[in-house]
């Protein structure tokens, strides 16, 4: 954003008003390399699936329309702005909120207003993330993991690219997205040490089943009353299941890969899906759909 301007006006002026050309003029999401938000290339193409959807068309998160994703998402931007002003600041830090609370007023949003608000809150956390960026050896406790500016882009990426998927399907953008080793990663360690209630308490019939796909490290899920995923130790004896890398993906974060995405023994992989849904509670945007 131009430096000049934000001097004169006042950052949260600024953002506003990019916000809603970006949300409402045609052709305003072209703008969008301009701002330099993190995880650009996911940003963009989840700006593109986001606005071409009806907001009250259903996902592939179930119970979730694309409204409450948006929403979601705008409150997690808020959410990483104000942890990192307070962390930034040198005032007491605080728990991050839970799902529930931040998200609601978004929620109640118009359509045409949450996706103004979508764009702010996204401004917002462009500039905290980079300011973190510049304060080395800083970091925020973000759903109880400790993130610096590398790991919140990673995290931001990784959400983005998720909730894409859940708009769209597999189209060729989802699957390469979903298919880079670093989001699979980053969801089997930083997110599934993330608490509370990211991944809520499972259960299932498998001590451990190894998750491997092509050029990436295993990971291991093991059920039990609360199921774990993590990289898997190099002399393991558990069942494997081979299954394309974008597939693997969707499997750890809960969601149903979808015929076009091979996995290996069915027995296993009904083994897998039942570890990784979740107790009979209110499915929360990063749970499991039924197969």
């Amino acid at each position: 954003m131009n430096t000049t301007l934000t001097k004169i006006l006042g950052r949260h002026v600024v953002q506003a008003g990019f916000a809603r050309v970006l949300a409402d003029v045609p052709g305003g999401p072209g703008l969008l390399r301009l701002a330099n938000t993190p995880a650009q290339g996911a940003f963009i193409a989840f700006v593109a699936a986001m606005l071409a959807a009806d907001p009250d068309a259903p996902t592939r998160c179930a119970g979730w329309t694309v409204h409450e994703l948006t929403a979601h998402l705008a409150a997690g931007s808020a959410e990483i702005a104000d942890l990192v002003a307070l962390e930034l600041s040198g005032a007491a830090s605080r728990p991050t909120r839970d799902f529930e609370e931040r998200e609601a007023p978004y929620r109640a949003l118009s359509p045409k207003r949450l996706r103004r608000r979508f764009f702010e809150e996204a401004l917002k956390a462009t500039v905290a993330v980079e300011r973190l960026r510049q304060a080395p050896g800083r970091s925020v406790a973000f759903t109880g993991a400790v993130l610096d500016a590398r790991a919140l882009t990673l995290h931001v990426e990784s959400e983005l690219i998720l909730h894409r998927w859940d708009i769209v399907g597999g189209d060729e953008i989802s699957i390469r997205a979903l298919s880079d080793a670093r989001i699979g990663v980053h969801a089997a360690t930083t997110v599934a040490a993330m608490k509370p209630n990211v991944f809520p308490p499972r259960g299932g019939e498998y001590e451990s089943v190894i998750l491997r796909s092509a050029g990436a490290s295993d990971i291991t899920v093991t059920g039990g009353p609360v199921t774990t995923i993590e990289l898997a130790s190099a002399d393991h004896l558990h069942p494997v299941v081979e299954c394309h890398p974008a597939a693997r993906t969707l499997l750890i974060w809960g969601r149903c890969p979808g015929p076009d995405l091979p996995v290996g023994d069915p027995k296993t992989v009904d083994a897998v899906i039942t570890m990784l849904r979740p107790n009979p509670h209110r499915v929360t945007h990063h749970e499991h759909q039924e197969c």
